[in-house]
């Protein structure tokens, strides 16, 4: 009885060591075998631009600045930041600055104004041709005149100071030295230097903003506030007008393997574009270009760096018909509608700049690699020799196939970007053949 059960155990044993066998080698040889059972299809190699992407969360935030600029902020010949522009006190400088050599003049006159921007508020973009504003002309102390009124006053009794300067520098400052009061010079005190006058334009305003934001290649601003009349006296530190400015971004996080490509291809002066998707506006999405890679911080031995994306909003135009248009050409030649479609925007379900609060939580998804203006076949159409060449198999006017050897630019997992080798020819257009798996396991290679 035993033996009867042993024989009948090594039976089954014998049998699904067989079956298991069987199983492996199916497998093996559908997973090697090179597409060659089937149904046969078709396709086309087309010519467009192709780009592989990753996904982050982030949020919006918003950079805007308002600041009133003192007249010495122009005219200094190396340009503060305009976030550390502050309304200064001259009185410790006023030696150097009253002096007959070197310095910036103390006192500046008003010699014109333009009357296209006085007393409004203008818009202007750093990329505009300069606009000139208003022109000052430098008015300095005449230090003959003043030793006159010097020694009269000594000769009077109504002074104390030891010197000229001392005696100029009493008139000028306020009780307490806290401040200048040029209402209390006698005017023959001044001398106007019209042949040294300087003009303010639009372009000093752009230098001083790019330098603050040196990421940025373009930024759109506002100038108000300037309501001086020609003849007006100004001193160092009186604003010259306000200006005004507010981008919104996107930051999100990726990690140092994540940012990798991205940062490359920004030191290769290549724009990096990004499809934003707005959690709170049902998903509706917008364009971002990655300006910024933040200081890396380390975490559980991966370092992972904040990214800032500048938002782009299509400029919207309005059809005969009253339906609007829109258009990031305007921003990047490379951004056609075929390309923003292709990155996953709508531009029809476009979000507005109005429509979006700071802090707004969205899902972005940038380009890791990107192939412009290439050609692009599904990947199931590749197939590849023993030694890994590729190679897709193309059909001739006759419906002949041939083998076109390519060089795989990028892939996606379904597309790839390629370009035929040396001695084989590929454009777009040309039908390609490829094996369509018909069975279930075939289906899983």
């Amino acid at each position: 009885m035993r033996k009867k059960v042993l024989r009948h155990r090594i039976l089954w044993g014998a049998v699904a060591f067989l079956l298991i066998a069987a199983s492996v080698t199916a497998i093996v040889y559908f997973a090697t075998r090179e597409k060659s059972s089937g149904t046969l299809a078709e396709a086309s190699v087309a010519r467009a631009s192709l780009s592989s992407s990753l996904s982050s969360t982030g949020e919006i935030s918003e950079i805007s600045e308002r600041v009133a600029l003192p007249l010495a902020a122009l005219l200094a010949e190396e340009l503060e930041k305009l976030s550390d522009i502050e309304k200064n006190d001259y009185t410790l400088n006023l030696p150097a600055l009253l002096g007959e050599e070197g310095g910036v003049p103390l006192l500046w006159r008003v010699t014109y104004v333009n009357e296209e921007y006085r007393a409004k508020t203008t818009e202007f973009s750093t990329a505009d041709e300069a606009a000139e504003l208003v022109t000052v002309a430098p008015v300095r102390l005449d230090w003959a005149k003043a030793a006159e009124y010097y020694e009269k006053a000594v000769e009077l009794g109504n002074t104390v100071t030891e010197s000229v300067q001392e005696y100029v520098l009493s008139l000028i400052l306020r009780d307490g030295f806290s401040s200048i009061d040029i209402e209390r010079f006698p005017s023959e005190f001044w001398i106007e230097d019209t042949d040294a006058a300087v003009t303010l334009d639009t372009g000093v305003i752009a230098e001083i903003l790019l330098a603050e934001m040196t990421y940025l290649d373009e930024i759109a601003f506002e100038i108000s506030g300037l309501t001086w009349d020609e003849g007006d006296l100004l001193l160092l530190d009186n604003n010259i007008f306000t200006v005004s400015y507010s981008e919104k971004f996107v930051t999100l996080v990726l990690s140092e393997y994540d940012v990798a490509a991205i940062h490359a291809r920004m030191r290769a002066g290549k724009r990096v574009y990004a499809a934003v998707s707005v959690n709170a506006l049902s998903g509706r999405e917008l364009l971002a270009e990655i300006v910024k890679i933040g200081e890396g911080i380390p975490n559980a031995g991966v370092t992972y760096f904040s990214l800032m994306g500048r938002l782009v909003f299509p400029e919207i135009t309005e059809n005969p018909d009253g339906s609007e248009k829109g258009s990031y050409r305007y921003y990047d030649e490379y951004l056609t509608d075929e390309t923003v479609t292709y990155l996953g925007v709508d531009l029809r379900e476009n979000v507005r700049e109005e429509e979006l609060l700071n802090r707004n939580s969205v899902t972005v998804t940038a380009q890791k690699a990107v192939e412009n203006d290439t050609l692009i076949v599904p990947t199931k159409c590749i197939y590849y020799t023993d030694d890994r060449r590729p190679y897709v198999i193309a059909l001739d006017a006759e419906k002949k196939e041939k083998r076109v050897y390519i060089k795989i630019k990028l892939s996606t997992g379904t597309d790839a970007a390629v370009e035929a080798l040396d001695g084989y020819t590929l454009n777009e257009g040309d039908v390609l053949r490829y094996t369509a798996e018909s069975s279930l396991i075939g289906s899983l290679f």
